[in-house]
């Protein structure tokens, strides 16, 4: 009798067969058991995109199920993923699948369409995916802008495009314009706010997914809420000199509060090398002098209350504005001018007409990264190694000990040092 071939149908499957059963051989003892059959991802293929219609050249898509990491996947260079394993167990069946994208250090949320559900062993249901993410954005959104003081104001925060975003809310204060957050990063998207002191406070969102590093948070927009109450001062706006000033020179300051059916009083402090005291204490005289100013540094504190909250001793409520004056100060900076490769450079501050003064050293290396010696301190002194050959830049700032840490109250001195080969 002749012997008939196989078919080529039938080639293919006892090879399909045959690896299937050389596959489950390999498999551990805890995939594969008596009877059992081990469970196979579904895979996923698709295109990701930009709303705007931008395709991403690198990345990574995650896919999660019941929240947790099942799958991941970096796309190639034209933005294509294919067959990305999503694992799962038997009692994921029809599951929704959720995705998110990784550019850079934000994870963003990604959508499929069409939605992927979970189906062990799948390769053909998801294999035509068009996953979309959104530039990201977080926002600020107050269910109400105004309330009385002491009534709660909901602030709701929203950053959709982040995959699992944490926020972090600020505050700024409208008695003096400082800011303060709410808590560190969290998961919280909710908070009620209230404020015993009448105003306009203005809050800032930041945004970023969790684990990222805090220099991938996002701002928000600023937005303003205010908080109303009768016979408290509610604004104010003081007008007059900052920084620098000449030997010989005066400086007036003047104060307007906004105070909504009471009486705004107004007082000022001084702060010089003899300290702190009152030079005009409260009352409606809104505008003070400082005459033919010597060299020094000089902390003016103006103040505005009501008079019902003076007479209840609220001093709390008070607004205030804060001025520093450098009349004719300086800085003189002291250092080598060169040093051999590997040694320590010294340098020396000494300030005029600052008082209680604090410094701040920073220095250029000669490959132009930037340093410096931490917060302000009162020490004059620094050093620092000469590491690499060739000219650091160093510079001193020195401030008054109530002023702000900016430019606009330091002077500033600065010199060059060779480092040389040794």
């Amino acid at each position: 009798m002749q012997r008939r071939g196989i078919s080529g149908f039938g080639k293919r499957w006892q090879l399909a067969l045959l690896a299937a059963v050389l596959l489950l051989a390999c498999l551990p003892a805890a995939v594969w058991a008596g009877d059992e059959i081990p469970i196979l991802p579904t895979f996923v293929t698709g295109q990701v995109i930009r709303n705007d219609s931008q395709i991403p050249s690198s990345g990574t898509v995650r896919a999660y199920v019941d929240g947790e990491l099942r799958g991941d996947q970096t796309i190639k260079s034209n933005g294509q993923l294919v067959f990305m394993p999503v694992v799962g167990s038997s009692v994921d069946a029809d599951k929704p699948v959720f995705f998110s994208f990784q550019p850079g250090d934000l994870e963003l949320t990604l959508t499929a369409a069409p939605a992927v559900r979970w189906i062990s062993g799948d390769t053909d249901s998801w294999n035509n995916e068009v996953f979309t993410y959104s530039a990201p954005s977080v926002a600020v959104l107050p269910v109400i802008d105004t309330a009385a003081c002491g009534q709660y104001i909901q602030v709701n925060l929203s950053a959709p495009a982040i995959f699992q975003p944490e926020f972090q809310l600020w505050v700024q204060s409208s008695q003096d314009g400082s800011w303060s957050s709410l808590g560190d990063y969290s998961g919280t998207a909710t908070y009620n706010i209230t404020k015993q002191v009448p105003g306009t406070y203005k809050l800032m969102a930041f945004a970023k997914s969790q684990g990222a590093p805090y220099s991938a948070a996002i701002t928000s927009p600023l937005v303003n809420i205010s908080f109303t109450k009768r016979s408290a001062v509610r604004a104010l706006t003081v007008s007059g000199p900052n920084g620098a000033q000449p030997i010989g020179s005066n400086a007036t300051f003047t104060a307007t509060a906004t105070d909504d059916g009471g009486t705004p009083l107004y007082q000022f402090w001084l702060h010089d090398s003899a300290g702190w005291r009152v030079v005009r204490n409260y009352d409606t005289n809104n505008t003070y002098t400082l005459s033919n100013l010597q060299l020094g540094s000089y902390v003016i504190a103006v103040y505005a209350l009501d008079q019902a909250d003076i007479n209840a001793g609220n001093w709390s409520a008070a607004y205030y504005q804060v001025f520093i004056l450098n009349v004719g100060s300086s800085l003189e900076l002291t250092a080598p001018s060169s040093v051999s490769n590997g040694e320590t450079v010294q340098v020396e501050a000494t300030a005029t007409g600052i008082t209680g003064c604090e410094y701040q050293f920073w220095y250029q290396a000669p490959d132009s990264s930037w340093h410096q010696s931490g917060g302000y301190s009162t020490s004059g002194l620094y050093s620092f190694p000469a590491s690499q050959a060739g000219t650091y830049k160093v510079i001193a700032f020195a401030k008054d000990h109530y002023a702000p840490a900016t430019d606009q109250f330091a002077v500033t001195a600065d010199k060059f040092v060779n480092s040389n080969p040794s």
